[in-house]
């Protein structure tokens, strides 16, 4: 710990002296700061304030900024073993990355250090039950499950102590079973075979294919106690690939080029056939509009149709529910809704959830 804090203030040092030298050449080189330029900007965006439209023109003509900003998570990582921005990413071990606490608190609510009160669990209770008797009216099943945080899983890679209690989740996990509702915790299979083979990317956050394979088979477990006809794919039914990736969500955030090996089951199946989007996105919506309405027809498929109100866990799950369903239709949002359903009328309606995600329950 001295170590890193020795090494830490020299480079702190060396790295606000290396920057205070271009300076000078921004000045020198681009004539400083566009006023015009910047008091056009304010004109055009009202919102921008004027600390802001000098940052940004700061940022467009100080060519080295990315360059220090490399350095600076390089060292952090590459010297230090740790994260240059660890409140969105935390640096575990053997090259495991975690989410980090700006993400709802995540690690804190992971490993057990927070909970609901009671009143929180009474309403997420209400509120499952009032949707539950809306669908039942419709002649919709519904079911909520919630797919498990990778620090939930492998924890023994950032936190060396045994855990007591309960983690948020668990909290209410268990208050609503008490109350007869099931909240399925999809990590149930996934823990059995956590030793034996690796079931989360150790530089993303998800899950990977057999992780989530894991966790889809949990779910049809679960649906098949209703539904005796619903049978699991089996994995035979795709081709295993292993391949090379940099396109991992955590290392990115990071800015570091680490390549992961994956395991990827990659689906062929001429009967499945993607079908036309009906709705338009959210407002708000944070990634490319064509992920926030997918939806699949598969003629050969068990004759359900299947709604999905999810989050981007359930994106590894698609291949999956696709050939095992005639329909499927996935909706990337924390609402289940009320429209969208009613316009569909599917048979069974699926709520996921991840599970720093848990007070979506509340809303």
């Amino acid at each position: 710990m001295d170590s890193n804090k020795t090494k830490n203030i020299i480079f702190s040092l060396a790295f606000l002296f290396s920057i205070a030298i271009p300076f000078p050449l921004f000045i020198i080189l681009n004539g400083g700061f566009d006023v015009e330029n910047i008091k056009l900007n304010i004109k055009e965006s009202p919102e921008l304030s004027i600390f802001k439209a000098i940052d940004n023109d700061f940022k467009a003509k100080y060519g080295l900024r990315k360059l220090y900003l490399k350095a600076h998570t390089d060292f952090k990582y590459y010297f230090l073993n740790e994260s240059a921005i660890p409140k969105k990413v935390v640096v575990g071990k053997a090259g495991w990355f975690y989410v980090g606490n700006r993400y709802s608190n995540t690690i804190i609510e992971t490993l057990k250090s927070s909970t609901f009160t009671l009143d929180e669990k009474h309403i997420a209770l209400r509120r499952l039950n009032a949707r539950n008797i809306w669908l039942d009216s419709i002649g919709v099943s519904y079911y909520t499950c919630v797919a498990p945080s990778k620090l939930s899983i492998y924890p023994d890679y950032y936190y060396s102590k045994q855990l007591e209690g309960n983690s948020k989740f668990e909290d209410l996990k268990l208050f609503l079973a008490k109350n007869n509702w099931n909240l399925i915790d999809l990590k149930r299979k996934i823990l059995q075979k956590r030793d034996s083979i690796r079931l989360y990317h150790k530089t993303d956050s998800h899950w990977n294919d057999e992780g989530a394979y894991l966790g889809y088979l949990t779910l049809m477990e679960e649906l098949s106690f209703k539904y005796p006809s619903i049978v699991p794919v089996s994995l035979s039914n795709f081709t295993r690939l292993e391949i090379d990736s940099v396109d991992m969500d955590l290392s990115n955030m990071l800015g570091l080029d680490n390549i992961e090996n994956l395991v990827v089951y990659r689906q062929q199946n001429p009967d499945i056939t993607e079908l036309k989007r009906r709705y338009s996105v959210t407002p708000g919506f944070d990634f490319e509009d064509w992920k926030y309405e997918i939806r699949y027809k598969n003629k050969n498929g068990l004759p359900f149709k299947v709604m999905l109100f999810r989050d981007s866990f359930s994106t590894a799950w698609l291949k999956y529910l696709t050939e095992t369903f005639e329909e499927v239709i996935l909706i990337w949002d924390r609402e289940v809704v009320r429209e969208m359903v009613e316009k569909e009328n599917p048979d069974i309606l699926i709520q996921e959830v991840i599970e720093r995600d848990i007070e979506v329950f509340l809303e």
